[in-house]
């Protein structure tokens, strides 16, 4: 299974994106953004792959500027 990391500009958009994503029932946890990802936020969120598509249409018609990574389990 993977997993998809949403990185964002700001803990605002975090919040926001959070809500969002909660509203639309659409599991999601806020993290601290791991090392090996670059993001000008310290925070981030994290679900699971299979809404990905959906997220990126969700955020993207609410204006909220992101990232999606998604990591493969090993």
């Amino acid at each position: 299974m993977s997993t998809t990391i949403i990185t964002f500009e700001s803990v605002r958009m975090v919040i926001k994106a959070d809500a969002l994503l909660r509203q639309y029932q659409i599991f999601c946890k806020i993290i601290p953004v791991p090392g090996h990802i670059s993001s000008e936020c310290g925070m981030c969120i994290e679900t699971n792959s299979d809404n990905h598509e959906l997220i990126r249409h969700l955020l993207s018609k609410h204006h909220i500027q992101h990232n999606i990574n998604v990591l493969q389990s090993t």
